[in-house]
């Protein structure tokens, strides 16, 4: 402790260059948090490692969730703030679908 990239690509194969950093920084954040509040090493550690690999598949989910709708040809809905008027009954999530 605290982790490195490298120690990250360790714990979680299949990261990125960029992701490794990503979840260095996160762990060694959330592992400090947790000692800060009175954990020790082995409730800490592992807890941290549990955080740092689900933020980055968050991050990739986002990531992909983006692509995914850029090809669809609705990347304005990336930009686009929920219309307060239009109202499916179910959620918000696709009120930049709902027109002018």
């Amino acid at each position: 402790m605290p982790w490195t990239p490298a120690e990250a690509k360790q714990k979680k194969s299949d990261l990125t260059g960029a992701e490794a950093k990503t979840w260095a920084k996160i762990a060694n954040s959330a592992y400090k948090r947790c000692v800060s509040d009175g954990g020790d090493d082995a409730k800490c550690a592992p807890k941290a490692i549990r955080i740092a690999n689900s933020a980055v598949n968050k991050q990739r989910d986002s990531k992909m969730d983006r692509e995914m709708l850029q090809q669809a040809g609705l990347g304005a809905c990336l930009a686009a703030e929920p219309d307060p008027t239009f109202d499916d009954g179910e959620n918000d999530d696709d009120a930049c679908l709902s027109g002018p």
